[in-house]
């Protein structure tokens, strides 16, 4: 199978999602987006915008795109991304377990360390792999959807062919896809760096504004030094998200402003 034969279906085609699948449909996939009638609308209109900070922009014609509100044409994917909110995990799995063959190759691209866990609980028999997404994509206007942050995809690694496949997609159009043999590592990684989200819900500024104060700085190293604790207790080393290693995190976020 060629890299333009590789059937690759979206479950759940919002802002990640979509700039998933407009990659994969650039390099030639067959891709079908799963998810609601108002980016479907979107992308009828306007087609699938792609921009990035340090690459060029990306369009993909509405012609070009095949986009369903049901899972009642995805039955032939030969690999499906699931993109769905962690609170939609189960619900999509159900709705996979009675659609897709059972050869199809389910890829859990979503935040979080639990849910290819979850789509395993109800997808018996399916090859379930977990992944990490490393950058943030944000919708900047109908069918358009920006990347401004950098980092390569991680696929939990399998023997699969179609696995192959979908990594030789996604490098061929300049986006990394690495393959882990420990991709819990990998997520609990992320999942450490992103603690600050919920030191900025309860302050209510921006991460810059939080990081400028020593404060911030302390609790923030507090919150990742607990978690950190609690994950090696289970036995999980986690891997550095970018450029700092979790140990090194906490020694910059100690010094002080002078610094």
């Amino acid at each position: 199978m060629s890299t333009t034969a590789l059937k690759v279906t979206i479950f759940g085609a919002g802002s990640i999602g979509c700039y998933l699948g407009g990659q994969l449909a650039d390099s030639g996939a067959q891709v079908t987006f799963v998810g609601r009638e108002r980016f479907r609308t979107q992308l009828a209109e306007n087609g699938l915008t792609l921009t990035h900070y340090a690459r060029e922009p990306v369009h993909v014609p509405s012609d070009g795109i095949q986009f369903n509100t049901d899972t009642r044409e995805i039955h032939d994917a030969d690999v499906v991304l699931v993109t769905v909110k962690s609170q939609d995990t189960a619900g999509a799995g159900l709705d996979l377990n009675h659609t897709v063959n059972r050869d199809a190759l389910i890829i859990s691209f979503q935040n979080g360390v639990g849910n290819a866990d979850r789509l395993r609980e109800v997808m018996p028999g399916f090859t379930v792999l977990g992944a990490m997404v490393p950058f943030n994509v944000t919708s900047t206007g109908p069918g358009e959807f920006h990347c401004g942050t950098e980092g390569d995809l991680c696929i939990e690694f399998n023997p699969s062919d179609k696995l192959m496949l979908l990594q030789s997609c996604f490098t061929q159009i300049g986006q990394g896809c690495l393959l882990s043999d420990d991709i819990a590592a990998v997520q609990w990684g992320k999942l450490l760096v992103n603690l600050n989200n919920a030191l900025n819900a309860l302050t209510g500024s921006t991460l810059y504004a939080g990081l400028v104060q020593r404060d911030y700085r302390r609790a923030l190293a507090l919150m990742i030094e607990e978690a950190l604790h609690v994950v090696q207790t289970a036995g999980i080393k986690p891997e550095k998200f970018g450029k700092a290693s979790p140990e090194k995190m906490l020694k910059i976020l100690r010094l002080p402003n002078i610094l």
